[in-house]
């Protein structure tokens, strides 16, 4: 059943001339001689029959025809519509005072009747079936005429078409007498969303063939192939930016215990940001700095919290002490490291040489005549011995520190070189290639042990 309201109508009668449509025919003198020998001042039944029709034909549907038969929209029949008819029936204008008032209440009893039928239509569409839908360049496999409320109808399409929705069969709901949306059947060329990780652009269901899209990477990332726009063509994407985290830049600081971070408001940092910790309540700071920094792809000199020291009474057993370290022994010696005192001459501050790592806290503290836990610092880099590989210049050994990179030269080979990787302590070295081929990543790599 149509969610409508049918148009209140009446049985007038009309006549069509030149595809306009003109009042009933009425002789003016006959309408004028009844009424005044009648001594009435009511208007012809023609007259309200006429009204009625006007106001019923005023919208094509229910709503509008709520609206326009609402009882505070009646103030314009006096002159607008009232008025005329009156004249065209030959009632005279002295004798409408009194009808009016009667025809107003004819159209009030109109506007409740239109607005009951209105509201049983809106309650019986709650439940409303839905009809067939209408798929160009696709089909669906039922010959119902009608599908109930929550009836899920699955589609397919035509031989060089494929749903919207992506799968090999389309699914719509029906809810209230409307699908949930539109099955639609696009051209096998077009492509869906390329699904970007990391990246920012405009996305949409689908797009035609040979639509390009321009790819920008999330704060943090960078597209390596440098390929900043996505192609679409014959119904794949192509050139897809690939956006990766930079080397370099460090993803959430890194936590430390009975501490937090207080300026933390994104999620990556470049190189040589920092970050400030704050020690939660009843800990405090055990070193001096209480900033982190970022330095390619790592957080260091990670701050560290310690419970509050308490006074106490006269007697109390204070547990370990920390002493200034003159009192302590000489400081333990951390092969490829270097410290220093601090100001306070409470704690030492140890430093790996340029081609090691930090591994633990970089604080000792003179514990009750016994040096904290030292840390440790190791291996940064990879060693390439050049004499191993006929292609290269022989220049000895080479270093190359943890997360870089070395461009080499090869042996009668102008305008190519090779690329050295160390990656976690691993070393990758490439062919000999040229620049361009290296700078879309097409050059090959091999692991050396």
């Amino acid at each position: 059943m149509p969610n409508t309201c049918e148009e209140i109508s009446s049985n007038s009668e009309e006549e069509e001339e030149e595809g306009k449509r003109v009042p009933p025919r009425a002789e003016a003198n006959e309408a004028t001689d009844a009424n005044e020998a009648a001594g009435s001042n009511v208007v012809s039944d023609k007259l309200r029959v006429e009204m009625k029709r006007r106001f019923s034909t005023e919208t094509n549907n229910v709503m509008k025809g709520v609206q326009a038969l609402s009882p505070k929209h009646t103030g314009f029949l006096d002159k607008q519509l009232l008025l005329p008819m009156a004249q065209h029936y030959g009632v005279r204008e002295e004798n409408l005072s009194a009808e009016l008032h009667q025809v107003k209440m004819d159209i009030k009893l109109l506007w409740f009747w239109a607005a009951v039928q209105c509201l049983s239509a809106v309650n019986a569409a709650e439940s409303q079936d839905c009809l067939p839908p209408d798929i160009p360049n696709g089909f669906f496999v039922t010959e119902q005429n009608a599908f109930s409320d929550h009836t899920q109808l699955y589609y397919g399409c035509d031989l060089g078409f494929k749903p919207v929705e992506g799968d090999w069969w389309g699914t719509v709901v029906c809810q209230n007498g409307n699908w949930t949306s539109v099955p639609l059947c696009i051209s096998e060329s077009s492509c869906f969303d390329p699904e970007i990780a990391n990246a920012n652009y405009t996305k949409f269901p689908f797009v035609k063939d040979g639509f390009k899209g321009r790819i920008k990477c999330n704060y943090g990332y960078e597209d390596k192939k440098k390929n900043a726009v996505a192609l679409c063509q014959n119904g794949a994407w192509t050139k897809i930016p690939v956006c990766e985290k930079i080397e370099s830049w460090c993803e959430l600081p890194t936590q430390i215990p009975n501490g937090v971070v207080i300026n933390q408001v994104q999620d990556m940092f470049a190189e040589e940001e920092q970050v400030e910790y704050a020690c939660q309540r009843g800990y405090e700071l055990e070193t001096s700095n209480n900033k982190a920094t970022c330095s390619y792809g790592q957080w260091i000199s990670l701050p560290s919290c310690r419970k509050k020291q308490n006074a106490g009474t006269p007697g109390d057993n204070h547990g370990p002490l920390f002493v200034p370290i003159e009192e302590c022994p000489p400081p333990p010696t951390v092969q490829n490291a270097e410290y220093y005192a601090d100001e306070s001459g409470m704690f030492l501050t140890y430093r790996c040489s340029y081609w090691y790592k930090l591994n633990g806290s970089s604080i000792v503290r003179c514990m009750n005549g016994q040096w904290t836990h030292k840390p440790t610092c190791d291996v940064n880099f990879c060693k390439l011995e050049t004499n191993k590989y006929p292609y290269l210049e022989n220049i000895g050994e080479k270093f190359v520190l943890s997360g870089t990179q070395e461009d080499l030269k090869c042996v009668n080979k102008s305008w190519r070189y090779s690329r050295v990787v160390c990656k976690d302590n691993k070393l990758f070295l490439s062919e000999c290639c040229y620049s361009a081929t290296h700078y879309w990543n097409k050059c090959q790599y091999n692991q050396l042990i």
